[in-house]
C-alpha cells in the first residue's frame, strides 16, 4: 500500500512541474527497457508495461515533455525487447501479425496524398495503436503467469490510477466554484481531457473489482474496494460517459461469471450490496446535490448524435473505397468535405473500414477469431471472468476512444495471459516466464 500511496505527492508534485513529470517519464520507461533487458521473471515485464500505460494519461495531464504517443512506442519497446529475449519460446505470433499487416498497404495512401513527412504524424497516431495491440496479444499469449501474479500485476496499476484520481480531486479543490452542464467538464477531469481521465479512472476501478474478488488479505481487499468507489466518483465528475460505459459492460460480464464461483459469488454479492447501500445512501444525493442536479441528468442521457453521425459517414467512406480505404488519418479529411469539420475518429471500429477497406474488416474479423479462441482456452471460470472483463473493457473503450490511449491495446492483451496455478513456495523466481509448454 505505501508503493500506492506514494503516487498522492508524485502526482501533485508532478502537477506543479512539467520538469517532475519529465523526469517520472524517462525513468518509468528505462526501468520498463532494464527490465525487458535483464530481469529473469517476466512477470515484473508484464507489471512496468500496465504500470507504463496506467500512467500514460497522468503524464500527458501533468504536461510532460515527451511526444504524444510516448506511452505507445514505450510499451512496444519494452515488450518487443523481452520478446527478442524469448523468441525462441514465442508461441502465438502468426495472427497477430497479420492483423497488424492487414493495416500497412494503405499507408501508401496517407503519404500519397500528404507527403512523407507530413504523413508521419497521422501514421504514428493511427497505427501506434494497432501495432501496440499486436505486440501486446504476441507477448501475453506466449507469457505463462501464476494466479498470484495477478495481484502484482493490478496492485502495479493502481499506483499511477491513484495519481489520476488525485490530479483531478486536486483540480477540483483548486478551481473556486464549477460550473457543472450536460457537457463533460474539463475542470473535473484535472484540467486534461475528460474522456481519457474518464477512461483511466474506469480502468482502475475495473482492476480494483478484481482485486476485490481475488485478493485474499482482508485489508487489502477492503482498500481495493474503497479505491473503486473513489475512482468510480471521480469518473462520473469528468461528465465523460465513456469510462462509466466501459466499467459498466465490464463489471456486468465480470460478475455473471462470478455468479458461478461458489467463494467468489459471495465475495461479489457482498460487495455490490455495499456499494448499492453506499450510493444510495451517500454518493448519489451528495453528487446530485454538488452538481446542481446535473449529474444525474447526463448519465440518463444517451444521446451521441456526433459520434454516430461520425461513424456514418466513415461507412459511407468505406463504400466509396472499400478495397484499400483512403488511408491512415485521412477519413477526417474525407469527412470534412461533409460536415466541413476536420475531427478525429473515435470509433476505432469504422476508422479502420474507412481507412484500411477490406484489410481493416479482415482484421477486425482476425481479432475477433483471436479473443473467442482465447475465452474457449482459459480453464476455470476465473479466467474466463478476466478474459471476458478486459476484452469487454477495450472493446467498448474502443467504440468511443478509438486507441487514443495505451491501456485500450494493452488491456486486450492482458485478455490473452495463459494463466498456470501458483507454484510451489520452493520455486524459483524465474518462475514467471515465457510460456513453453
Amino acid at each position: 500500500m505505501a508503493f500506492v500511496a506514494a503516487h498522492v505527492p508524485l502526482a501533485l508534485a508532478a502537477q506543479l512541474s512539467a520538469a517532475v513529470a519529465t523526469m517520472y517519464v524517462i525513468t518509468t520507461i528505462a526501468l520498463g527497457l532494464w527490465w525487458a533487458l535483464f530481469a529473469r521473471r517476466m512477470s515484473l515485464v508484464a507489471a512496468v508495461a500496465l504500470y507504463i500505460t496506467a500512467a500514460e494519461t497522468l503524464w500527458r495531464m501533468n504536461g510532460a515533455q515527451v511526444f504524444w504517443e510516448t506511452g505507445k512506442y514505450a510499451l512496444v519497446a519494452v515488450l518487443g525487447l523481452s520478446l527478442l529475449r524469448a523468441s525462441r519460446r514465442v508461441k502465438s505470433i502468426r495472427l497477430p501479425m497479420l492483423y497488424f499487416l492487414l493495416l500497412v498497404p494503405s499507408v501508401l495512401l496517407t503519404v500519397g496524398s500528404l507527403g512523407f513527412s507530413a504523413a508521419r504524424e497521422e501514421i504514428s497516431f493511427n497505427l501506434s495503436g494497432p501495432l501496440a495491440l499486436a505486440v501486446s496479444l504476441i507477448f501475453f499469449s506466449s507469457l505463462g503467469l501464476s494466479r498470484s501474479d495477478a495481484q502484482m500485476l493490478l496492485w502495479g496499476a493502481i499506483g499511477p490510477t491513484v495519481g489520476v484520481a488525485t490530479a483531478a480531486l486536486s483540480g477540483i479543490l483548486s478551481s473556486g466554484g464549477i460550473e457543472f452542464t450536460q457537457e463533460s467538464n474539463f475542470a473535473t477531469a484535472g484540467g486534461f481531457g475528460p474522456n481519457q481521465v474518464s477512461d483511466a479512472l474506469g480502468l482502475g476501478a475495473l482492476l480494483c473489482l478484481f482485486l476485490v474478488l481475488r485478493e485474499r488479505r482482508l485489508h487489502l481487499r477492503l482498500a481495493a474496494f474503497a479505491l473503486m468507489i473513489w475512482f468510480t466518483t471521480q469518473s462520473l465528475l469528468t461528465f465523460s460517459r465513456g469510462g462509466i460505459y466501459n466499467l459498466v459492460v465490464a463489471f456486468t460480464l465480470v460478475a455473471l461469471h462470478y455468479l458461478a464461483v461458489r467463494r467468489g459469488r459471495w465475495v461479489l454479492l457482498t460487495a455490490v450490496v455495499l456499494l448499492g447501500m453506499i450510493s444510495a445512501s451517500y454518493l448519489v444525493p451528495k453528487l446530485s446535490a454538488g452538481t446542481q442536479g446535473q449529474l444525474p441528468a447526463r448519465y440518463e442521457d444517451f444521446e451521441a448524435a456526433n459520434r454516430l453521425a461520425i461513424m456514418r459517414e466513415e461507412i459511407d467512406i468505406w463504400f466509396e473505397h472499400p478495397l484499400f480505404g483512403v488511408g491512415p488519418g485521412m477519413s477526417k479529411f474525407e469527412r470534412a468535405d461533409l460536415s466541413e469539420f476536420v475531427v478525429s475518429t473515435h470509433t476505432e471500429f469504422t476508422r479502420m473500414l474507412a481507412e484500411h477497406g477490406v484489410g481493416g474488416l479482415l482484421a477486425l474479423i482476425l481479432l475477433l477469431v483471436i479473443l473467442l479462441a482465447t475465452y474457449r482456452r482459459a480453464k476455470t471460470v476465473v479466467d474466463k471472468a478476466w478474459v471476458a472483463g478486459m476484452a469487454a473493457w477495450s472493446l467498448t473503450a474502443m467504440v468511443h476512444s478509438a486507441t487514443r490511449i495505451a491501456t485500450i491495446p494493452l488491456v486486450l492483451g492482458l485478455a490473452a495471459i495463459r494463466w498456470q496455478e501458483d507454484p510451489p513456495a520452493d520455486r524459483s523466481p524465474a518462475s514467471s516466464a515465457i510460456h513453453s509448454r
